[in-house]
């Protein structure tokens, strides 16, 4: 289903989902399942208000729980979006 034009080259957007990476010190967090709108022409990826500020959670949350263990070493941990608990960062 086309939604809306790309900001960037006008192309069209179509819904799906991506993953999100946020590279974080020694810690990479990649967030799977992430509801997304994205350019047809040129990848551009569209995130709604709503989905923004989940991922917002979840990286804070993450954030905070990783300051308790810190790790010595470089560190990757993957979280579904659409997981029962996903909120609160628990992968």
């Amino acid at each position: 289903m086309v939604l809306r034009h790309c900001t960037k080259c006008g192309g069209k957007r179509r819904k799906g989902t991506t993953d999100f990476i946020k590279h974080m010190d020694k810690v990479t967090l990649r967030i799977r399942n992430v509801p997304v709108e994205v350019c047809g022409n040129c990848g551009e990826k569209f995130y709604s208000l709503k989905v923004a500020r989940k991922i917002e959670e979840i990286v804070e949350t993450y954030k905070e729980m990783m300051s308790k263990i810190s790790p010595k070493e470089t560190m990757a941990r993957e979280i579904d979006f659409s997981a029962p608990g996903a909120d609160e960062a628990c992968a």
